[in-house]
């Protein structure tokens, strides 16, 4: 099956999902429109999303879990170019 139509177009789930959650915070919106406005690269936008969506996590999560683990995995497989390139 190809991935691309088993998530809406996605790559992957994680990344349908973070767009989904990204575009639905007015914080985490207002974060990505304005790196989309920086005269940046989009890996450089991108890598700028992944470290604060890291740091954001670090926030949240202060025990070392399964949970916390299973939720770095799913964020590894976000792929934040992908997300940039959508919403320029």
């Amino acid at each position: 099956m190809n991935n691309k139509l088993d998530h809406t177009g996605w790559t992957n789930y994680e990344t349908m999902l973070a767009n989904l959650w990204i575009n639905n915070d007015l914080a985490l919106y207002n974060y990505l429109k304005s790196l989309l406005r920086e005269d940046k690269s989009i890996y450089s936008k991108a890598a700028n999303l992944a470290e604060m969506m890291d740091e954001l996590l670090e926030d949240n999560v202060l025990n070392v879990t399964l949970a916390s683990d299973l939720l770095r995995a799913a964020i590894d497989r976000i792929r934040w170019e992908e997300i940039i390139r959508y919403n320029s």
